[in-house]
Formats: structure tokens, sequence, C-alpha cells
């Protein structure tokens, strides 16, 4: 049940932020995917000790481009082609590396 509301749009930010606190990743991966999360908690998401959180909060659209940019310079993990705001920011930052990569 925590995963649909955590998943629902329609979820109060206030909920979303406890949501994002949860035990269960799978519940906080929830929050990272749902475009009405606000910035704040996606930041907090982008932080999280799963990867499988961090990369949602990566592939979510609505990510501003600082929290992007922030988790596309963790070496940890590859930029999500998930993203389409993460592409652009990988093409302004490294326009070569990503001709290179494609090939």
């Amino acid at each position: 049940m925590r995963g649909g509301v955590a998943k629902n749009p329609a979820t109060p930010p206030d909920v979303l932020v406890k949501l994002a606190e949860d035990q269960e990743k799978w519940v906080r991966n929830s929050v990272a995917q749902n475009l009405a999360t606000p910035p704040d908690i996606l930041a907090k998401l982008a932080e999280d000790r799963e990867e499988e959180v961090r990369n949602s909060v990566a592939e979510n659209p609505a990510t501003p481009p600082d929290i992007l940019a922030k988790l596309a310079r963790n070496e940890s993990r590859a930029p999500s082609t998930e993203n389409p705001s993460l592409i652009l920011e990988d093409l302004l930052l490294h326009p070569t590396s990503r001709s290179s990569r494609s090939k």
C-alpha cells in the first residue's frame, strides 16, 4: 500500500517526505519515480544508500538539472539514458565523450 501512495502524483508533499524516509527501499524508490515529488525530496533521495533509488531519481524527468549533474558526477554510475534532461546535461558538459560512447 505504501508503494502505491508513494507513486501517486496526488500524494501530498508532506506524505512523500515521510515515505522518502521509509526503511524499505522499494517505497523510497517509488517516491523517487513520482513525477510530483518535490525537488528537495529528490535531492535527498539522490544520496540514498541504494543504487536503485538513486537511479530512479536520475530517470525521473522532474529531477532538476543540478541534481542530475550531481548524480552524473558520481563515478559509481553511468549517466542514465532514460532521462532526456540528463542526456542534454551530459552533452553540454562532455560534447565529445557522448559521441565516442555511442560507437
